[in-house]
């Protein structure tokens, strides 16, 4: 396998930790498992988001944050629509990251591609969801240059 990254989709139930402490918990637990990444995703989909994107900025800054002074890698997984509920569409705080672009338009490559969040293009493209590979395993499919 050329590369492996983790992935953290984080809790935002109101008994949930905070995002630095949810990053902490994430790269301590993969460290004292023994798991090497390179990248950490952060999933930021419109699950269970509050509907202040003051706030939710704040969250997803505060798990960027902890994760590099941990020294870890970081990028963030996201769609144009998702981006603009979450976060709201003027948010460019974070397009120096790299963006792992969700979009089921089932072609490999960055064609389709609308500019958001500060990025001018995508580091990987999801482009396939649900897939069923083999004996019923499913799972999404990804592509990248």
């Amino acid at each position: 396998m050329p590369s492996v990254d983790g992935y953290l989709f984080p809790c935002l139930d109101v008994k949930c930790d905070s995002g630095a402490l949810q990053a902490k918990a994430t790269i301590d637990g993969l460290r004292t498992a023994g798991a090497t990444i390179g990248t950490l995703w952060l999933d930021i989909e419109v699950y269970h988001w509050p509907n202040d994107t003051n706030h939710n900025r704040q969250f997803i800054l505060d798990m960027v944050n902890t994760a590099e002074a941990m020294g870890m890698k970081v990028g963030v997984y996201s769609t144009w629509f998702f981006w603009r509920d979450i976060v709201g569409s003027d948010f460019t705080g974070l397009s120096r990251l790299p963006l792992w672009w969700a979009s089921y338009n089932k072609q490999q490559g960055f064609d389709g591609f609308t500019p958001f969040g500060g990025w001018t293009f995508p580091t990987i493209h999801q482009y396939t969801g649900g897939t069923n590979i083999t004996c019923g395993l499913f799972t999404d499919l990804d592509w990248h240059p």
